[in-house]
């Protein structure tokens, strides 16, 4: 059973990263995902890529998610580490 706040917060991902949520508990997590990032006011890009880093099957399928929060540096400092924490926590 999907919580009713979780699929809605589900509805900004693209359908290929919302196919490969087939576990319950990544399902629920994405969902707290979603909702946290688009507080934060990232986009649907930005938040899709970052679920899709919850259930990559490559480094590559990682590497948006890690770009959007190490920043133009390719490097996470603690700044950064700290912001990003709590939205995929």
């Amino acid at each position: 059973m999907v919580a009713p706040g979780n699929a809605a917060a589900l509805q900004v991902l693209d359908s290929t990263v919302q196919l490969r949520l087939t576990d319950p508990r990544i399902h629920a997590k994405a969902g707290r995902v979603c909702l946290r990032m688009a507080a934060a006011k990232y986009t649907r890009e930005q938040i899709s890529n970052t679920v899709l880093a919850l259930v990559a099957r490559s480094e590559v399928e990682m590497e948006p998610a890690f770009a959007i929060f190490a920043g133009l540096d390719r490097m996470i400092d603690s700044i950064e580490f700290r912001e990003a924490i709590p939205m995929l926590g």
